[in-house]
């Protein structure tokens, strides 16, 4: 007896070495996800017993078997204790699986439930084991122990020096924007597996590696992004686009130049630099131009969008037309002259999306302007481009852009709907089965039509009873591998044969008969007709009294005859009772009782935000100390800051904790829409009406509700033709003064009368021809002047004075 028990007791050393030389190596990975606790993946089952088999961790190990009564391979079991109060059930005496207490004799309760569910580890194991050689169950203990030789598991604790830190926090997908984090960290029992920790579960933001196409013929960046903590995909693109309008307009003394708007997306980062030829843009400014002209301006525009860049070229107009021309070389007509106008077409101004064209010409000889000839405007020529395709998990948007004139409006499409393709995974005996609902676009699943665990299909082994071991039938399920040991037959004992003489009696004519088993050839031997013998010495506790002459056996060893002493339990080493021979000395201990429970006093570490709470135990009479009763982390102490939304910017809160300073954003608000002013320009007969949209809160404007000009309302005012000029209509616009000249008609010519003065002796003659309608009088038809009537008077000579005739013209 002493031999075997030092033989279970440097086994479990050996044991115990082995499986601390394992665990140095999973204390390096003690954070790591591979522990499964396994209250996660309980297997329900007929029967208690039944069911710790199903569940529990089967070792094989080389023990002593009382039965064999030497070492041999036991295939052991062990599954942690779980209780709905969390505490063993050696606290009330339990230590056997069908309720028996420690005596053996009494029961009480084993205040079991459902793991997982509400009952907690509680830091000790049941196990049971099976003789590979003999099937004995649990034949580790001597055949006076209860269990020996029954289908029951018993309770032992778990050393301390197994426990080891673990992390198997999990996360899987909950929306676009979070995923659910299910947090579960503490210790476990490397030995059985037991872990101490509870699940709690909470919602976070997916921590996003993202990856940035750019794709400048769609006008946008495509950005591809995996959470590195669920492996969530998200596919989504960001748009990067800036409308420049070019200039149409007349010269009024003021800087004009190309209209930039910039419709990127937040986060966009847009840069523009601006040139006069296309190899040289470095303004960062576009140049502006006051003076008539048609000038292109060349821009680059660089977006950037996390971290990747995407580089736009182009080239825009400003054009300037000078409608105050004058001819100032052009001499004007003296008071004289009637001047009549002599228009010349100088050039056309050509329509435009929004804008009537027409014919300017200027008169040759005085300078004037006049517009003519009017074309309706062309109205815009939009193009589309599509920024974004409409998906299942992200609306489309796309922008019309006028190919004339750049003006633009966007358009956003609604998503589009899930398109799942189905996978049924059927139930085996250890998962559930269910139908898996994967959209083939982004990936997003759900689950229906849960169907239960199938039952294990188990194949039977029969392994037969021999003679002096149990048999007993093997269960394998041959779909997962799961396996136990029922169906147990007692052993079949020998079938002795009717045995042939080996030896002729000797010691009063006994002789020696040998027996044979028919089953698997065990011998017996047996004295037969025994002779006298000749006693030898007398028989002692282990040795027998045989005969000096044969060596027949005489007298039986007398056996040991014991004396007790009991050693008392502690919380660290168990009870006992030592029995001695007080004939021979051999010792061998038994009536083992478990140690005593802990003196526990208890330290309370309590739960912050960002790390478990726990209560540490340590015994006031040994010293050890572990850490139990985790509790879950405390709620963040979330202060919201809430920021509303704009017309161009979502709304969010941000959360932030007053304790750890913890912050993420959530609880997004869509835009709410513009608050658009409406300023309406009614049509006339020159420009088209419209309505100008303006938002007061981001200035976000644009132009809609064209109406087409209304036709001019002429009224005619009829010139007829004077003397020298032409006649001509005046069509006035009764709504806007625009008026012009047409329908000329050739001058009438003068009606002259001719007044004759006639010619006289000092004077010619002439007609004088005047106008009857205007003005306007002229002389002609000229005659000479008519002779003098003279008249002579005579003055005779003197002698100092000459004579001379006087002739005096009487007319």
């Amino acid at each position: 007896m002493l031999k075997n028990n030092k033989v279970k007791t440097i086994i479990s050393l050996i044991l115990a070495v082995c499986m601390l030389t394992s665990m140095m190596s999973a204390v390096f990975a003690a954070q790591s996800n591979e522990y499964t606790d396994p209250a996660d993946v309980w297997l329900e089952a007929s029967g208690r017993t039944n069911e710790f088999d199903v569940n529990a961790t089967i070792t094989y190990e080389t023990q002593f078997c009382f039965v064999c009564m030497m070492e041999t391979s036991m295939m052991n079991y062990r599954v942690p204790e779980y209780t709905k109060s969390g505490e063993t059930a050696l606290n009330h005496n339990v230590m056997y699986s069908d309720g028996t207490c420690i005596d053996g004799v009494s029961t009480g309760n084993i205040d079991d439930g459902d793991p997982g569910v509400d009952s907690f580890y509680t830091g000790y194991h049941w196990t049971k084991s099976i003789c590979q050689n003999c099937g004995t169950i649990n034949s580790v203990d001597p055949a006076d122990r209860y269990d020996h030789g029954k289908n029951v598991y018993i309770l032992y604790s778990c050393d301390s020096n197994f426990f080891l830190d673990f992390d198997n926090t999990t996360y899987s997908y909950h929306d676009d924007e979070t995923h659910t984090t299910v947090l579960k960290k503490g210790q476990y029992c490397q030995f059985c597996k037991g872990t101490y920790a509870r699940a709690t579960t909470q919602t976070d933001p997916h921590d996003m590696d993202e990856k940035v196409e750019a794709q400048l013929g769609n006008q946008r960046f495509h950005v591809t992004g995996i959470c590195s903590v669920c492996g969530y995909n998200k596919d989504s693109y960001v748009l990067a686009k800036s409308v420049v309008r070019s200039y149409y307009g007349k010269v009024d003394g003021q800087a004009h130049s190309i209209v930039l708007n910039d419709l990127s997306e937040k986060g966009v980062n847009t840069s523009i630099r601006y040139g006069e030829s296309a190899d040289n843009c470095n303004l960062t400014s576009a140049p502006s131009y006051t003076d008539e002209g048609y000038y292109p301006v060349y821009y680059e525009i660089t977006y950037t969008y996390g971290g990747t860049p995407m580089v736009e070229d182009g080239v825009s107009y400003v054009w300037l037309i000078d409608t105050d021309k004058k001819n100032d070389n052009t001499p004007m007509a003296t008071s004289a002259e009637v001047h009549v106008h002599d228009f010349r077409f100088l050039e056309t101004v050509r329509p435009t999306c929004t804008e009537l064209g027409y014919d300017i010409f200027q008169c040759d000889g005085c300078g004037a302007l006049k517009n003519t000839n009017y074309t309706p405007a062309v109205g815009h020529d939009y193009e589309k481009a599509v920024v974004r395709e409409p998906s299942c998990t992200q609306g489309g948007f796309e922008i019309n852009t006028c190919k004339k004139c750049g003006a633009f409006y966007t358009e956003s499409t609604a998503m589009t709907a899930h398109e799942y393709e189905e996978n049924t995974i059927p139930a085996t005996c250890t998962t559930n089965g269910y139908t898996e609902h994967r959209c083939t676009h982004c990936g997003i699943t759900y689950n229906t039509d849960l169907t239960p665990l199938k039952k294990h299909n188990y194949n039977a082994k029969i392994t037969n009873p021999t003679c002096t071991a149990k048999g007993f039938t093997t269960y394998t399920c041959d779909s997962c591998g799961e396996s136990y040991i029922s169906d147990y037959t007692e052993p079949q004992g020998h079938s002795w044969n009717n045995g042939h003489l080996v030896t002729s009696a000797t010691c009063e004519g006994a002789g020696i008969i040998e027996y044979d088993c028919t089953r698997c050839g065990e011998t017996m031997i047996e004295a037969v007709n025994p002779k006298g013998h000749t006693p030898g010495a007398a028989a002692t506790c282990t040795t027998p009294q045989t005969c000096t002459v044969c060596g027949a056996v005489i007298a039986q060893a007398t056996g040991h005859h014991y004396n007790q002493r009991t050693v008392t339990p502690t919380c660290t080493t168990d009870g006992y009772t030592e029995y001695t021979c007080r004939d021979c000395g051999v010792r061998y201990i038994d009536n083992h009782i478990a140690r005593t429970n802990h003196n526990y006093r208890t330290a309370v570490t309590p739960a912050t935000c960002t790390s478990f709470g726990y209560t540490t135990y340590t015994c006031n009479d040994c010293g050890e100390t572990f850490k139990s009763d985790y509790t879950d982390k405390a709620p963040h102490h979330y202060h919201a800051k809430v920021t509303p939304p704009t017309c161009t910017e979502l709304g969010y809160t941000t959360y932030t904790c007053a304790n750890c300073g913890d912050e993420y954003v959530a609880d997004y608000k869509e835009t709410v829409p513009h608050n658009y002013r409406k300023q309406t320009v009614e049509p006339t007969c020159t420009e088209n009406g419209y309505t100008v949209y303006t938002c007061p809160d981001c200035g976000k404007e644009y132009i809609g509700d064209y109406k087409d000009a209304k036709q001019h309302d002429f009224k005619k005012e009829v010139t007829k033709p004077a003397c020298t000029e032409m006649g001509y209509t005046t069509y006035t616009c009764a709504d806007c003064d625009y008026s012009y000249t047409a329908d000329y008609t050739d001058p009438a010519g003068h009606d002259f009368t001719e007044t004759v003065t006639e010619p006289t002796c000092t004077e010619q003659g002439y007609s004088t021809f005047s106008c009857k309608n205007c003005d306007y009088s002229y002389t002609g038809k000229e005659t000479a002047k008519t002779p003098h009537s003279f008249t002579e008077d005579v003055t005779e000579p003197t002698c100092t004075e000459m004579g001379y005739t006087v002739f005096t013209c009487s007319d």
